[in-house]
């Protein structure tokens, strides 16, 4: 009897976690998690002794962002790399970043076919991926050194690209800091009307 009520509990355990773990977030719920995620990098930027405005003694004001868009979450096809190459960045002082090409994030946008290298550290053991992008907003309403979006694995060959979560590098704020830049191959022809839009200050 105690095996029986032990399995139960386990099989019940099992049964919460996979739900848990699988269920999709309804639009209202996506929603509330992007504002909370959007006002922890404003009380970043305010009080993290990690923060460049802190540790450069610069006033920050806020962040500027497009108002959010369900449609700019979008779920590209991810083709793996069988071999995984360098590639090197130039930054903004000059150096060089070097990354791994992991694989391509391939979406369709505005009737056009679009496809952005997929990035991975050198240097550190982070399953989070990372997508430096340029588009027709930047220098314009967005930064112009280009935006980051960080991203998770694929699952079934699928990735998920959420352009609300388009942040700024560093550097869109202050000198001093290497940001690298975007690649070539990541220069998109379409417009991301999503994320953050280029600091209020500039």
């Amino acid at each position: 009897m105690k095996q029986i009520i032990i399995g139960s509990v386990v099989l019940f355990c099992s049964a919460a976690l996979y739900w848990f773990l699988t269920k999709e977030e309804n639009p209202q719920q996506y929603l509330d998690n992007l504002s909370i995620h959007r006002h922890d990098q404003v009380e970043f930027f305010r009080f993290s002794l990690e923060s460049p405005f802190l540790q450069q003694k610069i006033n920050f004001s806020y962040l500027n962002y497009y108002t959010a868009d369900l449609n700019y979450r979008i779920e590209a096809v991810y083709k793996k790399r069988a071999k995984q190459d360098t590639l090197s960045l130039a930054t903004s002082t000059g150096t060089i970043d070097k990354f791994l090409v992991v694989g391509t994030a391939n979406f369709k946008w505005q009737e056009t076919d679009n496809t952005l290298l997929v990035l991975a550290s050198t240097q550190r053991n982070d399953p989070t991926l990372f997508i430096p992008f340029l588009d027709k907003t930047s220098g314009e309403a967005t930064y112009g050194g280009g935006r980051y979006l960080d991203v998770q694995p694929a699952q079934r060959g699928k990735i998920l690209l959420d352009f609300n979560k388009a942040y700024n590098p560093y550097c869109a704020y202050m000198e001093g800091y290497t940001c690298p830049f975007p690649p070539k191959e990541n220069r998109l022809a379409v417009a991301i009307v999503a994320g953050e839009k280029s600091f209020p200050e500039h």
